[in-house]
Parts: structure tokens; sequence; C-alpha cells
């Protein structure tokens, strides 16, 4: 099935922006200011690490982070980039690890017990659970290093649970390299839940569901929470907007694996009263149509069959089936969802080979023209003619045998019948002598001829059905009782 990306159409939940905070401790520790603003730099890129005005505390900016993995990116810097982002998250240990220590002090000064760590730690997690996010996409996607990928993602997600795009962009790394469908599951629902209003994680869910696990009423289901959604929330937020694709990939669904053509219908008329120009959609609906067409003949023909018979042998789905096999094929151009997050909650994107969605930094990871079907369909097609020809072939063997086994009993008769009656002698008497034998012999010649004649029709009827005969020959007619004296 012929896959697409449709960049720049998805409804973008409001993000927030991270702002710059500071740990409000000291948490390097050189005990000069010189000292503990070196501790702060990195040799591979500008730090978004720095001090407070007042050496107490540290920054992190967060944008300073982002503009720099982008420009190493946009430079093809991929080694370097690497380099950048595990100095960046070396630093962020340093300071979680001291600004825990720190913390746990002064707890215990108190005489104080906490549950949870204290807010500027948490934030230090968060910043670097976006790093190894960052880190994580940079070797699946420029090094095909999808084992450290998968340690940088679930690294992410360790250091903040909540995050959703971590959770996302592994199921996909899971569903596309490793093929792990159950953990891949578990974490495409994780980023729903996190965030359920972000249209993206559901559809790509969806298609999931569809195209990998083949559970196509699990596939609708979340399909229709997306119709749902649009139907709750476009007129009333003006930041939501329909989704022309999944229209257009739900009326699919529901035609061809669900056979629901009345609903898949509505489906593809509201992606024309989306892009009245969509040529696809036009002529997904126009084949719809004809297929509704063509049930409600079948159903027509089914209910007169029913009217004559008290049972059918087909039933209507079936033949509903069979039908749409021998019809025209349709395009059946399935458009697939943009796959992969890049950078959370940053609004450019790197490489060539992305896009800006709104206020949110999401990226397509571009995929090449899907040749994939392309070449799945004509080894299908070299399969059915591999089965042809061998049902050729042992249709012939089957003929060749059946042949072989007529011309072997009646060669088997034929040499039975001479040892008895001295057929063969008799016939070389009659050659050898002329008619003047055969007349005074006319009544033996009769039975030859009898036995010849019944012998010639079994070849016929072998011949004339294909070698289909059961192999015996009927030579009752013959009368070969009598014999020849």
């Amino acid at each position: 099935m012929a896959q697409r990306n449709r960049q720049n159409t998805l409804p973008v939940a409001p993000i927030h922006t991270p702002t710059t905070r500071s740990a409000s401790a000291s948490v390097f520790s050189p005990s000069n200011s010189l000292q503990q603003r070196r501790a702060t730099q990195t040799n591979f890129g500008k730090s978004p690490i720095s001090l407070s005005d007042d050496e107490k505390g540290i920054h992190f900016d967060y944008n300073v982070f982002v503009m720099t993995w982008q420009d190493q990116i946009k430079m093809r810097q991929f080694n370097k980039c690497e380099k950048y982002c595990r100095e960046v998250i070396e630093k962020l240990l340093v300071a979680e690890t001291q600004r825990t220590q720190q913390t746990q002090s002064t707890l215990s000064a108190r005489a104080t017990a906490y549950q949870f760590p204290d807010d500027d730690v948490h934030t230090l997690l968060e910043y670097r659970s976006k790093v190894h996010f960052s880190l994580a996409y940079l070797l699946k996607k420029y090094f095909k290093r999808f084992d450290e990928a998968r340690n940088q993602y679930e690294e992410s997600i360790k250091t903040d649970k909540e995050n959703p795009g971590a959770h996302f962009n592994l199921a996909n790394m899971l569903v596309d390299v490793f093929k792990d469908f159950t953990t891949a599951e578990y974490h495409f629902k994780r980023a729903i839940e996190l965030e359920p209003s972000y249209a993206l994680y559901r559809m790509t869910y969806a298609e999931f569901l569809w195209h990998d696990c083949h559970r196509h009423d699990d596939s609708a289901a979340q399909y229709e929470q997306l119709v749902q959604y649009y139907d709750t929330y476009s007129g009333s937020d003006e930041h939501v907007h329909p989704n022309e694709d999944i229209y257009f990939n739900y009326g699919l669904l529901l035609r061809d694996h669900l056979h629901d053509i009345p609903n898949a219908l509505r489906q593809f008329e509201r992606v024309l009263q989306l892009n009245a120009d969509d040529k696809e959609a036009t002529e997904e609906y126009a084949y719809t149509l004809q297929q509704q067409q063509q049930q409600k003949k079948i159903q027509k023909e089914q209910k007169e069959q029913d009217e004559l018979e008290d049972t059918v042998s087909i039933s209507l789905k079936q033949q509903y089936k069979q039908n749409l096999k021998s019809s025209k094929n349709s395009k059946n151009s399935f458009r697939r969802s943009q796959h992969e997050i890049v950078l959370p909650n940053f609004d450019r994107l790197v490489s060539n080979d992305t896009s800006d969605v709104g206020m949110a930094a999401i990226v397509v990871e571009t995929t090449e023209v899907d040749t994939e079907a392309m070449w799945r369909k004509k080894y299908n097609l070299l399969l059915d003619e591999r089965n042809k020809l061998n049902k050729l072939l042992k249709l012939q063997e089957k003929k060749q045998k059946v042949v072989q086994t007529q011309l072997t009993k009646m060669k088997q008769f034929m040499e039975e019948k001479s040892n008895k009656t001295l057929l063969r002698r008799e016939m070389n008497l009659m050659v050898k002598n002329g008619p003047s034998y055969v007349a005074r012999n006319t009544k033996k010649a009769h039975k030859i001829m009898r036995v010849c004649k019944n012998i010639l029709g079994q070849l016929d009827v072998v011949y004339k059905n294909d070698g289909q005969q059961n192999g015996n020959l009927n030579l009752a007619n013959s009368n070969v009782d009598d014999e020849v004296d």
C-alpha cells in the first residue's frame, strides 16, 4: 500500500516553552568564581549552563542548547554534536549530584524528611531528559546506532517519566527497527495518556494497530476518538483544525477492512469538504460509491435467491469480498502520519528533511517513495504465476499417468487374450493368406474386429477427456469371453 507524508497538517496542542531557571545554591565545587565559571563551560559548543548573577546557583538556557544543536546538524558536524550532547549531560549530572547532596545536608540539619527532591533538582532532571532526547534522535537518524539511541530514549524517560515525546519516538523505533510491538504499544499509550489532545500520537498509534498488528477494530476506535475530538473542539478552539488525512485514512480502513461503506463515504465527504481539490479523495469517493452500488446489487440478488432457496451456498459478505477482488482495483493511497519528534518544545526544525508545525518542534522523518509495496505486488504476481505453472505441470503429469495406465492395461488385456485364444496367430494368418482366408473364417474375423474396435474406442476416451478418466478400462461390451477357436 503506497504511503505518503502530509506535513504541517496536524493540530498542535499548546506546549509550554521552557524558560531559564536557576538552582538556588552553588552546585559546582570550585571555591572561587573563576573556577566555578570554568566548570560550566563546554568544549564542543556554546554552553547552555552558566552561573547566576549572585554566583549562588546555575542557569540552564535550553534555547542556547537547541540553537547550538541545530547549527551543528545543519553543518553536518554530527560527531561534534554527539560530543556536545554528552558534555552537557555530564555537566547536568554533576550539578544534580551536588545539588542533591546539599539538599540532603540541609534536610538532615533541620531533621525534616521530604518525599521528593528539591524543585531545582527536578528542573535539572527535566533539562537533562531533553538533552538525552536530542542525543537519541542524533544517534538514530544520522548514525543508525539504534541500540545506543534506544538507551538514550530510555534514559530520557527514566529522567523525566512525563516526557511524551520520548515515549512516542521510542515507540516508533521499537516498531520500525526492533519489531517489539508489545513494548511499543505501551509507549504509544503512555504518550497519549500524557498528552491526550495531541492528534499526532493517537493517529500514529492507529496506524500501528492497523498496519503492524492488523487489529482493525482497535485502529478504528482510535480514529473514532480523533473524529470525536475534532467534532467537539474544532469550532470552539481556534488552535484545533480538522486534519483531512485522518478522515481519509479512516475511510480506507472502514471500506477495505471493516466493509462499512456508508461510514467510509461520510469520511471521504468530510475530506472533500475541507479540500474540494483533493484528487485522491475524489477518486476514492467515486470508487466507494461504485462499491456501494455493487453491494446493493448483490443484496438484491441475494434477496431474490433467498426467496427461491431456503439456504444459500455463499453469504452476502463472502460475495461482496469476491466482487471486491474481481472489480476495479483502487489506488488505496494510504497517507502516513508524521513519524517522529526531533526536539521537544522548540519551534524550528533542523535538517533539510524536516518542517515547522506552529509552536511545537515536530519533524517528520522523510520517507522515500514506498517501493516496498511495489515490489511486494510484483513478488505476489510471480508467486501466482509459479502456482499456475505448478498446477499445469501436475495436471500434465496426471494426464500422462492416466494414459500410461490405460495403455498398460490394454497391453495386458491383449497379451492375456492372445495367450488364451491365439488372437495374434489368427490375425497373422488373415494378413498372410489374404481375403480368401478371411472369407472362409468370417466368424473369427468378426470377433477380432470387435475387440479392436473396443480398444480404439477406449483410446479415444483417454484423449477426449484429457486424461481425466479413472484409469479403468470398460471392456464389458467386447464379448471377450467368446473364445476365438
